[in-house]
């Protein structure tokens, strides 16, 4: 499926079933339908998703995802998927059900006020490169706030590189602080 420069499509519900590649130059805005895709993701234009949409790359062989995107729910569930350019950022969910998906270091989860960006059950898949997650936290007035790692594997010196501060016990930033802030 190509669009071009200046098209734009707004898609009808249920589901685009393409068994190439799909290359957008122009403006492709979605109404509220999935996407299921055998080959090749080239965005050099403007995609816009629906709440709640789901692109799925399917099919054989390795996929390749070309190009800025933004998405809500980015399923993997082939051999292989490889980001070769672009951000690619996750409003929704970024599901991985089979082979291996190469993020190329440009993957982000998006938490903002509207969504919060999650990895589901990879059901055995394997995650290549380096992944950006974001959390927002709202707060009306400054206060403290308990934050976790949403992703195993992460250290309370992964944290602290990053900036950020814990205090009262050992090993933390402020070990005689009075109260423990983590």
């Amino acid at each position: 499926l190509t669009n071009s420069v200046g098209g734009v499509f707004n898609g009808q519900s249920g589901s685009l079933d393409i068994s190439g590649d799909f290359t957008n130059s122009g403006t492709f805005t979605s109404s509220g339908f999935n996407i299921n895709l055998e080959g090749n993701w080239n965005n050099t234009g403007t995609y816009t998703y629906f709440s709640g949409d789901n692109v799925t790359f399917d099919g054989a062989g390795v996929s390749t995802i070309t190009g800025a995107t933004d998405w809500y729910e980015l399923t993997a569930d082939k051999p292989g998927l490889t980001i070769s350019s672009g951000a690619q950022n996750i409003h929704g969910i970024l599901d991985l059900d089979q082979g291996t998906f190469i993020s190329g270091g440009l993957v982000t989860l998006i938490s903002d006020a509207t969504s919060t960006g999650q990895m589901d059950n990879t059901n055995g898949a394997t995650f290549s490169g380096d992944l950006t997650v974001q959390r927002r936290v709202a707060k009306s007035s400054q206060t403290f706030s308990s934050i976790t790692s949403p992703v195993t594997g992460t250290t309370l010196a992964t944290w602290q590189a990053n900036g950020v501060l814990f205090s009262g016990f050992p090993t933390s930033d402020f070990p005689t602080f009075p109260f423990v802030n983590c």
